[in-house]
């Protein structure tokens, strides 16, 4: 049985959560210890023991590098597992005085999407670290291209490892279809940036496209926007598994990894519409689903046409290839690249 420690700045719901909590639960074997910021979704999980540093959210805090050295060294792991950028800093620092061997977990390079004067610096910052890491594992093609090609980290510390989800986290054989002739859809995401919620919002103006969407997440977006006749805002459900209920997922972002609530619905089998970002299109494969380009409101509408033109088509091949996204398909891979 090996120790292992998974470090992350936040524990609120979101994709790098859910990795670990699914990454915790395809290795019962080992030990296994979270550390984040604070008390939230993933700590209240009761499976795993927590420990709590407050200082990894702040950018620069050395009583934070000093109480997270202590932790670890105390703990005695046998590899530390990162996940966020912030706790990337700290918990490589640490990882380095202590000897004890380190992977980061890329879900989206947010260096690369800064927008400020400082973006030159984290993206260097981020290529300096790289060497204080074993392996870099990104979830999705892109990121793993940009890692070598955009931030200049050496080829053979990056790996490629795709997620997946447990077939046992989401309902998957009791599939409803509704046959009022409306398509519902689902949107869960955490409201804040990047996500488009203004973009979402535009769906009340389409008025022949005959759908409803669903909008399940909390987030300071959420405040701004309230439910009309096709998108209706249902606030934050915890662990969220009624994919089933829909008939389509849609996600309108600015960034992201690989986004984990498209797949799940994916494992479930619903058609994915899906910004073109980050690695969004690597969710399509074998025509299931449509990718909105540039995220205008010409394209949103253009990519709802087309699904809501042909929905049966795209609905039917989401089934044929659901399988293609669980985590049984890659759990060797896992095992391989974190020495399990």
């Amino acid at each position: 049985m090996k120790k292992i420690v998974h470090l992350i700045t936040k524990s609120e719901v979101g994709g790098a959560q859910k990795w670990i909590f699914n990454l915790i639960n395809a290795f019962p074997e080992h030990k296994h210890i979270v550390i984040t910021s604070s008390p939230g979704w993933l700590t209240n999980h009761t499976s795993f023991e927590c420990k709590f540093v407050p200082g990894i959210s702040n950018f620069v805090s050395i009583s934070a590098y000093i109480e997270l050295y202590k932790l670890v060294k105390d703990i005695d792991p046998d590899c530390v597992i990162i996940s966020s950028a912030n706790a990337g800093i700290y918990g490589r620092v640490v990882c380095r005085l202590l000897s004890v061997s380190c992977y980061y977990v890329s879900h989206g390079w947010s260096c690369l999407y800064q927008k400020s004067a400082f973006r030159f610096f984290f993206i260097f910052l981020e290529k300096i670290f790289s060497s204080l890491t074993k392996k870099i594992i990104c979830v999705s093609r892109v990121d793993y291209d940009k890692a070598i090609k955009e931030i200049g980290i050496n080829e053979n510390k990056v790996v490629y490892l795709p997620t997946g989800v447990p077939s046992t986290e989401i309902k998957r054989d009791t599939r409803i279809r509704n046959d009022s002739g409306i398509l519902n859809g689902v949107f869960v995401a955490r409201l804040s940036f990047p996500k488009r919620i203004d973009l979402l919002d535009e769906i009340e103006k389409f008025n022949d496209l005959n759908i409803e969407i669903d909008v399940y997440g909390d987030g300071p977006l959420g405040k701004k926007y309230h439910s009309g006749d096709k998108v209706k805002y249902k606030g934050e459900v915890y662990n969220f598994s009624d994919y089933h209920k829909y008939d389509f997922f849609i996600l309108l972002s600015d960034s992201e990894g690989l986004p984990m609530s498209g797949l799940e619905a994916a494992v479930v089998g619903l058609p994915l519409i899906l910004s073109n970002v980050g690695g969004c299109p690597e969710l399509l494969i074998k025509n299931n689903g449509v990718l909105v380009q540039n995220n205008s409101v010409d394209e949103l509408y253009k990519a709802l046409k087309e699904f809501t033109s042909n929905s049966e088509i795209y609905i039917e091949n989401a089934l044929i290839c659901k399988d293609a996204f669980l985590i049984d398909t890659v759990i060797q891979d896992y095992r391989h690249v974190f020495e399990l």
